[in-house]
């Protein structure tokens, strides 16, 4: 991404031609999120020694930004995205069926869910219930919507989370790749999975405790609040795990008695921690992103991205590169929307005459 990325910087300067590219204030937001990312890292506080620290995670960050603003020139159609998202979706349910019971992807399934050994849990159940989004709302054939819908399910199902499964059965509600039948034996059909889960692997019986487990995430929520309101300057892009501890609470303490052995290592809430790491001028920061987030123009990516953001409130998805990538293509899509749509209009405007 960082080569794509310097590709259209050289381009821009050398070419002739001017990009194709009329900038939108989420372009603006993102610029204004890298610069907050590099100054809470140590150049504000002259604190080189975390700066080093933070380096490799905005290095990171800046191809992502790089990557974003190449798909934004380039303006990707959304039959282009229809075609990715499918092609995506069908190699990860292969490649899930191919190793089942074997390393690594759906491992979970046969193993339990803790030995899944490449994808996050989150991360794959989430993947999949945005880019199946990215299908179910736009224009496709019964059987191209139903193999979307059936590889979304099987692949959240073998995840195990309990986070895309809520979020699955919100977008097939109301996104309606399937009849309405469907959708309610799917629902009496995941209460009777989780519990042969369960029964095979009681190792993961610990999840059906759903009460002990909201005490545990409000718990993390609290850390995480905690570390925000004692850091208003940030502690440095991608340190959460290594300065949270000592605003760990009581009733978490005991899971994590010595820090050097280990800690909490995310806030599973994507605003608490980029705020915890780069200080009160990040939550200011995402009230504007959300903002002119929803002010962008209903479309299958925005759609996509919506469902990526949701599951980010309670979830890791946008911890790892896999889940940053996605949001990226489904972002820069959906901020490209209004150019599409300019696009299509002018093409069909030349037909009628």
């Amino acid at each position: 991404m960082t080569l794509l990325g310097l590709h259209l910087v050289i381009r821009a300067i050398t070419s002739a031609k001017p990009l194709n590219f009329t900038p939108r204030p989420i372009d603006y937001l993102l610029i204004v999120f890298m610069l907050i990312r590099v100054l809470s890292s140590g150049i504000l506080s002259l604190d080189a020694a975390n700066l080093v620290l933070c380096l490799e995670t905005l290095m990171w960050e800046f191809s992502l930004l790089l990557f974003y603003l190449l798909l934004r020139t380039e303006g990707p159609s959304l039959d282009w995205l229809k075609t990715t998202s499918t092609y995506l979706l069908t190699a990860l349910t292969i490649c899930s069926i191919l190793q089942l019971g074997s390393t690594p992807f759906l491992r979970e399934m046969t193993d339990g869910r803790l030995n899944g050994n490449l994808f996050h849990p989150n991360i794959l159940g989430l993947s999949a219930v945005a880019l199946g989004a990215a299908i179910f709302s736009q224009k496709a054939s019964s059987f191209h919507r139903l193999g979307s819908a059936l590889s979304s399910i099987l692949l959240v199902l073998g995840s195990g989370s309990r986070n895309a499964l809520f979020w699955l059965l919100c977008a097939l509600f109301f996104l309606r790749p399937l009849k309405r039948r469907w959708l309610i034996l799917l629902i009496l059909i995941v209460p009777s999975w989780q519990l042969l889960r369960i029964a095979k692997h009681p190792a993961e019986e610990y999840r059906s405790r759903i009460m002990e487990h909201f005490v545990i995430r409000s718990e993390v929520f609290k850390t995480s609040l905690e570390g925000v309101f004692k850091n208003p300057a940030g502690v440095g892009a991608g340190q959460f795990s290594s300065r949270i501890h000592p605003h760990v609470t009581p009733a978490l303490h005991g899971f994590f008695p010595n820090p050097l052995i280990q800690s909490l290592q995310k806030a599973h809430n994507v605003i608490l921690e980029t705020t915890f790491e780069s200080g009160w001028i990040m939550g200011l920061w995402w009230i504007f992103a959300i903002y002119f987030f929803l002010k962008l123009p209903a479309s299958p990516p925005k759609t996509a991205s919506l469902f990526l953001g949701l599951g980010a409130m309670l979830s890791v998805i946008l911890n790892y590169p896999d889940g940053q990538i996605l949001l990226i293509l489904m972002l820069a899509s959906a901020v490209n929307i209004d150019k599409l749509t300019d696009k299509g209009f002018e093409s069909r405007k030349e037909e009628r005459s």
